[in-house]
């Protein structure tokens, strides 16, 4: 667990008080870091322990305070900003809005509704597995693998069959419209 110390500064930067941001992060949480730095500053803001127009203290001076990479505070703040709870003023901080002020806290966090049909996990890093097309994936995988790998590569830019399926994936997931000559098939990223 880790706990800030950071005095709260007023609008021109003098401190307000000899108060401390009162943030405990526990690396053991199944939360993220900076989830739990975004989650208590909103809940500061939301008692009224935070008031409109205070600044924050810099993303480098909080994180070193805490123990942690630089990006886990400015992610949190970035998510505050992006909510409404704080404003980003370039060259003068990050201070409290007055749009969140003084309100009821947040709600608490919903459990994960279990996946449904329509139901698709965008988490950024995280697979999505779901159970019903275990035997479709396990047909799939016998299919290949009884099958003949292809013996070398006659385009050192990969498998054109391979390079064809990227393009056509690129263009209905992404929006990319490319032409399979365009993408290169390495062994690394």
């Amino acid at each position: 667990m880790a706990l800030a110390h950071v005095p709260l500064l007023d609008q021109i930067g003098r401190p307000l008080v000899t108060t401390t941001l009162p943030v405990h992060l526990d690396r053991r949480a199944a939360d993220p870091l900076g989830v739990q730095l975004g989650d208590q500053v909103r809940a500061l803001v939301a008692r009224g322990a935070l008031s409109p127009g205070d600044r924050l203290p810099s993303s480098r001076a909080l994180a070193a305070d805490l123990g942690v990479a630089r990006t886990v505070a400015e992610q949190a703040y970035a998510q505050l900003v992006a909510e409404g709870w704080l404003e980003g003023r370039h060259g003068s901080g990050t201070f409290v809005t007055a749009l969140h002020a003084r309100v009821a806290p947040p709600p608490a966090r919903p459990a994960p509704a279990p996946p449904g049909p329509a139901l698709v996990r965008l988490d950024a890093g995280t697979p999505w597995i779901d159970p019903r097309h275990r035997a479709a994936w396990r047909r799939a995988w016998r299919e290949v693998s009884a099958s003949v790998p292809p013996r070398g590569y006659d385009d050192p830019r990969g498998l054109p069959e391979l390079r064809e399926a990227l393009a056509e994936r690129l263009a209905r997931t992404r929006g990319l419209v490319l032409d399979p000559d365009e993408v290169l098939v390495t062994a690394g990223t």
